[in-house]
């Protein structure tokens, strides 16, 4: 029984978090090639600090504001255009330019100018970005950090205008790709790979450590794939990854029937944190698909906040309901007395 409670206590707790009362109706919309985007698979998304929303595909960059698109593609006859269509991912910095990266380096587009700039800066080892970029993330200092195919990890400070390329193999427990990287708030640097796990430094990466789990002290994510860590509020951290991801995330995965490979958090400064926002994109293929050697079709869905809010509203009521059966077979007043805190607690957000 007491495990029961224990239990239920760290659920009602991630629960209440995102919960409120449902009063709203959910909104969902797709977007495809066949209503602007240059092409079905999406790689990467952002919106920048004007709002406008950022898809890099395979064919190219699109900006959406809402209405209608605007593509950025190669374009041999301008020196300042995209000079990549396969997109990879994208970075806003805090002057406000796009960091884009691609098959093969990366690009920095300059909205005032309208132009696009080749980043080709030496790194401290005499090395440039030059392979295909997995992920473009930054930090409170303004620090730019970009992963690269087997160059491992680059750090472009904008101050010093100067660049550090960490070699992260040169650690016994990594040996694959950077995939993707944050930095919290009390500045620890997490780091996802392709197949090594999730790992941490607080030291400026001069040392490594794998992720424990705290409840059984195992390394919750060794051989994984980690695909995406979005830093939300409290010092939380979204993770998704190639065997599973948090249950809020999972129970949208189940909706959709299909499989998360993206995250990004929209957290509005004048909402709670029940109020939390995701965008994601799924990729899924049909047998018929599958059997001709098609291209998964990839499309770009919206969920507002009011989609996750009904996923743990509904998980609140079936707690509840268990809660109140697990009363009637407590042994004792303890117990009781702890079915009805956890029970009051769910009926302050129902």
């Amino acid at each position: 029984m007491k495990k029961i409670i224990i239990t239920f206590v760290a659920l009602i707790i991630g629960l209440i978090c995102r919960a409120q009362t449902i009063d709203e109706h959910y909104y969902f919309k797709s977007l495809s090639s066949q209503n602007g985007l240059s092409q079905n698979t999406v790689s990467a998304i952002l919106q920048d600090s004007k709002g406008f929303m950022w898809f890099g595909t395979k064919d190219g960059l699109d900006r959406y504001d809402g209405v209608s698109f605007r593509h950025f593609k190669y374009d041999r006859t301008n020196p300042r255009s995209l000079g990549n269509n396969f997109v990879t991912s994208l970075y806003e910095d805090v002057e406000g330019n796009i960091w884009v990266g691609t098959d093969v380096g990366v690009y920095i587009y300059y909205p005032e100018k309208d132009t696009f700039r080749h980043f080709v800066e030496l790194s401290d080892k005499n090395t440039r970005i030059e392979r295909a970029v997995a992920m473009i993330s930054g930090d409170k200092q303004g620090r730019i950090w970009i992963a690269s195919e087997a160059q491992n990890l680059f750090c472009y400070d904008l101050k010093e205008q100067s660049l550090r390329n960490y070699i992260l193999t040169e650690h016994s427990l990594v040996s694959t790709n950077v995939k993707c990287l944050t930095v919290d708030n009390s500045g620890t640097i997490w780091i996802g790979f392709y197949g090594d796990g999730l790992f941490y430094s607080k030291d400026n990466l001069k040392t490594l450590h794998p992720y424990l789990s705290p409840v059984d002290n195992e390394e919750t994510y060794n051989d994984d794939v980690v695909s995406k860590i979005v830093s939300g509020a409290y010092n939380c951290l979204y993770i998704s990854s190639l065997k599973g991801m948090c249950p809020t995330l999972k129970a949208i995965d189940k909706a959709v029937s299909t499989r998360v490979t993206s995250i990004a958090l929209n957290e509005q400064t004048n909402h709670k944190l029940q109020s939390l926002g995701l965008l994601t994109t799924f990729a899924s293929i049909s047998a018929t698909e599958k059997q001709s050697g098609m291209e998964p079709m990839t499309s770009v869905n919206f969920y507002s906040g009011t989609d996750i809010e009904a996923i743990c509203y509904d998980k609140l009521k079936s707690t509840r309901r268990y809660l109140i059966q697990a009363r009637s077979l407590a042994s004792n007043d303890i117990e009781r007395g702890k079915c009805d805190y956890l029970i009051a607690m769910i009926d302050r957000v129902i």
